[in-house]
């Protein structure tokens, strides 16, 4: 690939169309419309989009969104807590 960086192509790989995105989970387009409609994806942190330019998702922040935190460090409850 000439004059194109190895940065470049880094950084494009992680901003996917809605049909990019939907196939790289395995899930309809149509489910990460709803997704924004619910708020699941927000606009400025999960996809941005421009007049004229397609809705563009930010891959890392999607993966963020959905990795598990085996210890997520969430106060329980005192009555739930160890004695």
């Amino acid at each position: 690939m000439s004059g194109v960086s190895n940065d470049f192509l880094f950084m494009t790989e992680d901003y996917l169309t809605i049909e990019q995105l939907a196939a790289r989970l395995g899930w309809e387009p149509k489910t990460n419309q709803n997704k924004i409609a619910k708020g699941v994806f927000k606009k400025g942190v999960h996809y941005s989009e421009a007049p004229e330019l397609p809705r563009l998702f930010k891959w890392s922040a999607i993966l963020s969104l959905y990795e598990w935190d085996p210890d997520p460090k969430i106060p329980m409850a005192k009555r739930y807590g160890m004695k």
